[in-house]
């Protein structure tokens, strides 16, 4: 009879490891822990408050009389219940794949951490991206002319419409831009934008980077980002269908902050569970005699949701 399985332990030396991979993940196309920068409670559930406009744009009374009191906040905000849900997966590594590393065993440990990482972060991807265009709950105008169109298409106008319904209906301005590589190539390629920067700035020149923060100077916001992961929707045993998280159709334009006042405007929070997950991602290793293989577990407890839909503006018919 094979022995039991031994207690996972917390291996810290990879969850720095793992933290890591978690904040390079817009590198590799993940956009959505940008969208939903990660707030930290204590507790697994329980109701945050959602902004309005009236929380932070009121002009309010501060002028004092001798002896008077100061003018407080006194606004009613309405609260939302979040519940933090565990998600996690293991990667098995096998005695025989050991031997394959030699001496770099901690080589070994991170590559299998990294793999059950990315499934955990490709399902987390999904359920943010589909929040972060929902055409439903978050306002959106279609551009003018379909950025593919190369020759007439008028992304900055879409763009500056965008931010101004933003600040007209909401007070607030958009930080961050979020679009597909397919539209990222479209921008690039329009007459529009080459033709304003060819004497100053060609975009053609520079890497994906430079290209990116020269479309963030162009449309005026701190961030352009291509959310340019992918899954295989294909079941377990059929040919690969690749599939984009992020529409071609659609641009998006948030508001986000990433500070500690949730009364901060801010399109949505990631809320993790510290009580059971400390960090993004937690790390842990077992012994599956069974299978002659270490077991590596990455897991998270979180609960993504909105605090301010007006901090979200999607351009649509962009393809």
């Amino acid at each position: 009879m094979p022995s039991p399985e031994t207690t996972a332990i917390v291996r810290n030396d990879l969850g720095t490891i793992a933290w890591e991979y978690a904040m390079e993940a817009s590198r590799r196309g993940f956009v959505g822990g940008k969208i939903f920068p990660t707030f930290e409670t204590p507790k697994k559930e329980g109701e945050y408050p959602l902004i309005t406009v009236e929380s932070f744009l009121k002009t309010q009374s501060t002028r004092r009389a001798p002896r008077a009191a100061y003018q407080r906040s006194d606004y009613t905000f309405e609260n939302q219940s979040y519940s933090c849900q565990e998600d996690g997966f293991e990667e098995l590594l096998d005695d025989s794949e050991r031997t394959l590393y030699g001496d770099a065993q901690m080589d070994a440990e991170a590559i299998a951490v990294m793999r059950a990482m990315d499934v955990v972060l490709r399902k987390q991807e999904s359920r943010q991206i589909t929040m972060a265009l929902d055409t439903g709950s978050i306002g959106n105008a279609a551009a003018a002319v379909a950025w593919s169109t190369a020759a007439t298409a008028t992304p900055r106008i879409d763009v500056l419409a965008a931010k101004e319904a933003m600040r007209s209906n909401f007070g607030v301005k958009p930080n961050l831009m979020v679009v597909s590589d397919a539209s990222k190539n479209d921008l690039l390629l329009t007459a529009e934008i080459t033709d304003a920067l060819k004497y100053t700035n060609p975009i053609e020149l520079g890497g994906e980077e430079a290209q990116l923060r020269t479309l963030a100077q162009y449309f005026g916001v701190d961030e352009v980002v291509v959310a340019d992961a992918q899954t295989d929707s294909a079941k377990k045993g059929q040919s690969k269908s690749l599939t984009d998280f992020w529409t071609n159709t659609i641009a998006g334009l948030y508001r986000v902050s990433s500070n500690r006042d949730l009364k901060d405007p801010s399109f949505g929070r990631t809320m993790l569970w510290t009580g059971d997950s400390p960090q993004i991602m937690v790390t842990e290793q077992y012994r599956a005699e069974s299978s002659r293989s270490d077991v590596f577990r990455a897991r998270q407890n979180t609960d993504e949701v909105y605090t301010f839909v007006g901090a979200g503006r999607l351009i649509t018919g962009v393809s």
